[in-house]
């Protein structure tokens, strides 16, 4: 029997889930003091992994018979590991690598087109007289085949939930490892923290409903609150403050949970009818939430809610999810009743029907989008769907 809430499916046969976050798990912050570092695996190679210190990132290797553990954060015997997946062993030399992986190449000139023109590259697009130049943001690089089209440099990470269990699998679908296993929990939304390694999650089940953080290892749970509130669901993290912002759908409030002191304030309490989704663009200062009271609407402010405004009103009937790509500045949705996955600029224009038709929409609920594809759940057969936008 399907789950009617948690919907879809880790590996499509695992875990019910409610939502996917597919970002890249790749940072090397020079804002980092000198004496902590972080490490970050080898995407290829077993026994390779990055140390990201002072803002340099270097390439370093295991000893032989170790592989590096994501969840250890260090060299570990390879018999220790539950599986050691199928990588190649790398031959040991040592590169600096002055602070990022992405060696994206020298934007080259595509034919005369224009940016204006959806999906012309994958990423960013600079248009100087008619010439499109594309380019990737940190962590892709630019394909040279096509000069257009952005690929992901070292591994991503699929964080999910069902109703009692927050875990991770990775993009190659191999593993899955679990974050929070708790019988009596109604976990309603995740997101994570990638400086820190951290995910955060809602939990809305009666004793224990609140807001939670802890390392993607379950070790340093962390209450952010846990009294006060109604119905915590859509949870999102500003990964410029470390600040987390949730929905209350029992209360019908948007909440700010500050970083380090662990205080909350209601930034939000008009226009926040029954939402169940609620995305962030910290670059921007902006945040965006569907309202579902009457007309569907899909709403925007600053993230201290200023400035609200109605984005989008027209032609809405069942909006599930939001999703912003963070590289073209740009807002997707799924509306159910129309079937289609739709698109807009964050201040509301260029409005476009990305994919449509084929009952394809029909039972989705949640909504990402990572690199050039988009994910969905689905409600009916419990699977994680994915399907590539359009890129020209």
């Amino acid at each position: 029997m399907n789950v009617p809430i948690y919907l879809g499916c880790l590996l499509m046969s695992i875990f019910a889930i409610n939502k996917i976050i597919a970002e890249p798990m790749i940072e090397c912050d020079p804002t980092v003091i000198r004496s902590q570092s972080t490490k970050i695996p080898d995407s290829e190679f077993c026994n390779k992994y990055f140390e990201c210190l002072g803002g340099n990132l270097t390439e370093k290797y295991c000893s032989t018979g170790y592989h590096f553990s994501d969840i250890e954060d260090e060299c570990v015997e390879v018999s220790s590991l539950v599986t050691s997946g199928n990588c190649a062993t790398a031959t040991t030399t040592s590169v600096a690598l002055n602070g990022t992986l992405n060696a994206t190449p020298t934007p080259t000139p595509n034919l005369r087109q224009s940016c204006k023109i959806f999906g012309v590259c994958s990423q960013k697009c600079n248009d100087t007289g008619g010439i499109v130049r594309c380019s990737c943001i940190e962590g892709f690089k630019l394909e040279e085949k096509d000069n257009k089209t952005c690929t992901l440099i070292g591994k991503w990470k699929l964080l999910y939930l069902t109703n009692s269990v927050v875990g991770y699998g990775g993009g190659d679908r191999k593993r899955t490892h679990t974050i929070k296993s708790e019988n009596s929990a109604v976990f309603t939304g995740v997101t994570f923290d990638a400086r820190k390694n951290y995910a955060c999650w809602t939990d809305a089940s009666e004793f224990a409903g609140g807001v939670y953080c802890s390392h993607f290892n379950g070790s340093k749970l962390e209450t952010i609150v846990n009294s006060g509130i109604g119905y915590p669901q859509s949870v999102a993290l500003d990964w410029v403050t470390s600040n987390i912002y949730f929905v209350d759908w029992g209360r019908k409030e948007i909440l700010v949970c500050r970083s380090g002191i662990n205080t909350c304030s209601v930034i939000v309490t008009q226009h926040v009818g029954s939402p169940n989704d609620l995305v962030l663009e910290p670059n921007q200062g902006l945040m965006f939430w569907t309202n579902q009271i009457g007309n569907h609407k899909i709403m925007r402010a600053d993230m201290d809610g200023r400035n609200l405004i109605t984005l989008l009103s027209s032609d809405l009937k069942a909006i599930q999810g939001l999703a912003i790509d963070h590289s073209t500045s740009t807002l997707y949705w799924i509306d159910t009743k129309f079937d289609k996955l739709e698109s807009c600029l964050l201040d509301g224009k260029d409005r476009r029907v990305i994919i449509s038709g084929n009952r394809l929409f029909f039972d989705a609920f949640f909504i990402d989008v990572f690199g050039d594809s988009v994910f969905w759940t689905n409600r009916n057969t419990s699977k994680i769907m994915v399907k590539m936008r359009i890129v020209i």
